[in-house]
């Protein structure tokens, strides 16, 4: 096994099965730089034409394999995104369940980001197998936990496994249709160029950001942390495309950059009254939801392009 792992690894997480790299030789490696070395190996596998404009955007709903989940999306809801759990996906193809047969109507996003007990399961051989067979239109791979507490070492490491697995499921999924979303991690524009960069150099600038930790129990609630870090990381990478997981939201909606595009997560649950609603009535209040968050969302994208255009004019 690898002798680079940080010792804070093993202490959080207890076993080296956690290890998801394809390659046993993997040490950190300086992204920045143009010395890429192998992964420049990868640009003929990365097909960018017209991925772009095909790139999912406004509400995505994370949804489970569960009866009101799945009554909620078969109510003619016509939504043109949801979102899956790996391990949700998983379990669905044990029974023979495709991503065509789950949702015929729209386009199924599946993600790694799930919990940290969940991915020692999913080394990097499974989880291209389990998206072959689930055949998704888009998959976001190989999450690994990088937090704020975490040592700058650690979390260096982590982000590289990131990007080197990224580029690994990227070349094996070559044949087939899913288009891959190269997550970020990180908390400095160090990191997030350590993330960005390589991906960057072979034409891929569509990314997804995962914002759980910003509201979990080490940092409490931070929307203005997350609103910060996420203009920074757009600002120090100039990515053209951001889909946020795991934040939804609407007084903090206008001061994000117009570079996010998408929002995955699952406010839409108590928005639609789920819980109490019949799936007809709770379809209903959901796209009462969405409307007035897509009406705040084309505001957002308005004011920046009038703010964008008239710095163009000053200078």
């Amino acid at each position: 096994m690898l002798n680079k792992t940080p010792k804070k690894f093993f202490e959080n997480y207890a076993s080296n099965s956690f290890l998801r790299l394809f390659d046993e030789s993997f040490q950190c490696k300086d992204y920045s730089s143009k010395q890429l070395g192998r992964l420049k190996n990868t640009k003929k596998y990365c097909t960018t034409k017209d991925i772009k404009s095909n790139l999912p955007i406004g509400l995505i709903l994370r949804v489970e394999y569960a009866k009101k989940h799945l009554d909620f999306i078969n109510a003619r809801s016509g939504l043109p995104y949801i979102m899956l759990n790996l391990n949700t996906v998983n379990t669905l193809i044990k029974t023979g369940i495709t991503a065509q047969d789950l949702f015929p109507k729209g386009k199924i996003i599946t993600t790694s980001t799930i919990h940290d007990n969940k991915l020692p399961y999913f080394d990097i051989e499974t989880e291209v197998s389990i998206i072959k067979k689930f055949a998704p239109s888009y998959h976001i791979p190989c999450d690994y936990p990088v937090y704020f507490e975490d040592d700058s070492k650690g979390r260096k490491w982590f982000i590289d496994a990131l990007v080197e697995s990224t580029f690994q499921f990227i070349k094996r999924m070559k044949n087939y249709p899913t288009i891959t979303i190269p997550l970020i991690k990180g908390i400095n524009e160090n990191e997030w160029n350590r993330s960005v960069s390589p991906f960057q150099e072979v034409g891929i600038n569509y990314f997804s950001f995962y914002a759980k930790q910003y509201f979990g129990s080490y940092n409490g609630r931070n929307d203005r942390l997350l609103t910060e870090h996420i203009n920074g990381l757009i600002s120090t990478t100039n990515l053209e495309y951001l889909m946020l997981i795991g934040y939804q939201p609407t007084k903090t909606l206008s001061k994000l950059p117009m570079e996010v595009k998408a929002f995955a997560g699952q406010r839409w649950i108590t928005k639609s009254h789920l819980n109490t609603y019949s799936p007809e009535q709770s379809v209903t209040a959901y796209w009462d939801w969405e409307k007035s968050f897509t009406e705040n969302d084309r505001s957002r994208q308005s004011v920046l392009k009038m703010e964008l255009e008239e710095k163009w004019e000053c200078n």
